[in-house]
């Protein structure tokens, strides 16, 4: 019989670690949460675009939005080849600047933080453990959806479906049209064109999902052609909801030790002050992992959890003795 144990997690000491232990490499934190993300198709940067956007990050870190003459100074380049850059990254909604008198402030956005982390080498700190990014979900509007209608009727789904000559299943429940390939499964909606993404594996919870949200993009390529729909908005722009993610610490310690211990029958759940479960242990694959969840809301993403506990382990592995000062769990609840 399983015993389910609860600890209480709360939001403000996880953004206090968060905050005080954090490594280079995590975005910082935006003030208001949403699961709907949009992305440029191209977030490519060059070295002078990368430096500005690591000069801005690291001051942003630091409550600090930095002067554009300032960046001109910690870089050592010509003022007009920076404005031109920055003008480029303002233009693709990479950094954002605010007029203060005679000088501007800039500030790096959510998508400047996604192409900067994608830039980044993705090699992991030594004792980074592996994670494991599943059950990932990724709603795209269908932009041109009145022109279809228009030409197709209401019954647009069924005639682009047989004309590309694939293969369909209707689900009822969801009202969607199933297609799969080996790679991918999505579903037709009345309004959008959502992708399953299966099962990615790497060391950087924030680089997993950008792989992940571009493997989406990518896989949609092919059936927009056929199915004669598009994603893209304006040419270069495609907004995205996720609607489902889960990233696992593959081998968790903490989990390993919970399965190695006199608990095998309890199911230990991560809840925060206002009871959503935020992490859990998971011997499903018999890894012993320790994984996030979709939980969306004030209190962030699941990718920013596994972070918070990432670094939290290196730090207690760096100072062992300040353990009992950054976290204490109730003996009971």
């Amino acid at each position: 019989m399983s015993v389910e144990t609860a600890v209480i997690f709360s939001s403000a000491m996880m953004l206090n670690l968060s905050t005080a232990l954090d490594a280079k490499g995590a975005a910082p934190k935006p003030t208001e949460r949403s699961n709907v993300i949009e992305m440029t198709q191209q977030l490519d940067l060059n070295k002078t675009e990368k430096e500005i956007l690591e000069s801005v990050y690291d001051c942003q870190r630091k409550d600090y939005e930095k002067k554009q003459i300032e960046i001109s100074k910690t870089l050592n380049k010509d003022k007009s080849a920076v404005s031109r850059n920055l003008s480029d990254l303002e233009e693709r909604d990479l950094i954002k600047r605010t007029k203060e008198g005679r000088s501007k402030r800039v500030s790096i956005t959510h998508r400047g933080c996604t192409a900067l982390l994608n830039s980044r080498s993705s090699a992991s700190e030594k004792y980074n453990n592996l994670l494991h990014l599943h059950k990932f979900v990724v709603k795209f509007p269908i932009q041109n959806l009145e022109e279809v209608k228009e030409t197709r009727g209401e019954n647009w789904r069924e005639k682009l479906i047989k004309k590309s000559g694939q293969e369909k299943e209707y689900n009822s429940e969801n009202d969607c049209f199933v297609l799969e390939n080996q790679e991918y499964t999505f579903w037709i909606t009345r309004i959008h064109l959502v992708v399953f993404i299966q099962d990615l594996v790497g060391q950087e919870p924030s680089l997993l999902k950008a792989r992940a949200i571009n493997q989406a993009i990518e896989a949609t390529r092919e059936l927009e052609e056929e199915l004669v729909i598009s994603i893209t908005e304006d040419f270069s722009k495609v907004t995205a909801e996720v609607s489902n993610q889960h990233i696992a610490i593959i081998r968790d310690p903490l989990s390993e030790l919970i399965h190695q211990s006199d608990h095998d029958a309890c199911e230990i759940k991560i809840l925060d002050e206002n009871g959503n479960v935020r992490l859990w242990l998971d011997d499903s694959d018999g890894r012993k992992d320790l994984e996030a969840g979709t939980q969306y809301g004030t209190h962030g993403f699941s990718e920013e959890d596994i972070e918070v506990i990432q670094r939290f382990y290196k730090f207690i592995l760096s100072n062992p003795e300040k353990l009992n000062q950054c976290m204490k769990i109730p003996q009971s609840v």
